[in-house]
């Protein structure tokens, strides 16, 4: 949302619990911007769509086998890879379509997650790490890796 501002509270999951988390970060970006609509059902009530806009090197959560959650840039989601949402239900990836959008929100919580769209995705932009990670350690890194930045985080940081 654009009215999120450095200091609020804002929805994650932690634990497959809704958990609130602390934006340390905000930045719009202005300009023609590609983006990814991605387009999801409910796998258990199918008549629940649901979609969100991210751009393609923006980081998703994926829930795999055995309910192992991976992480991956979204220019790398495919048709019926599996997206969860805020309750933890799964959300079968049914569409991707590229569109221009003319701005874009950098968002950057304490967790390093967000519930955008009511999905659960990451705050972290692809840097060049190449394919899919494991969610728990890739996120432990992540926070360990801001922890030590905590409140010194420029308003304008790009995590």
């Amino acid at each position: 949302r654009k009215d999120i501002k450095v200091g609020d509270f804002v929805q994650t999951l932690k634990n497959t619990e809704t958990y609130w988390t602390k934006v340390l970060s905000k930045t719009k970006v202005e300009g023609q911007i590609e983006f990814l609509r991605i387009t999801a059902k409910n796998m258990q009530n199918t008549t629940q769509i649901q979609h969100i806009a991210v751009t393609p090197e923006h980081e998703l959560v994926l829930s795999r086998a055995n309910n192992l959650m991976t992480i991956d840039a979204a220019r790398y989601i495919q048709k019926d890879d599996v997206l969860i949402d805020s309750i933890g239900n799964k959300l079968s990836v049914t569409a991707i379509e590229k569109t221009i959008l003319n701005e874009k929100h950098n968002l950057v919580t304490l967790e390093g997650t967000v519930l955008a769209s009511d999905i659960f995705v990451t705050t972290m932009c692809n840097d060049g790490v190449a394919g899919e990670r494991l969610f728990e350690p890739t996120m432990e890194d992540w926070q360990n890796k801001h922890s030590t930045l905590g409140e010194l985080l420029p308003e304008n940081y790009i995590g």
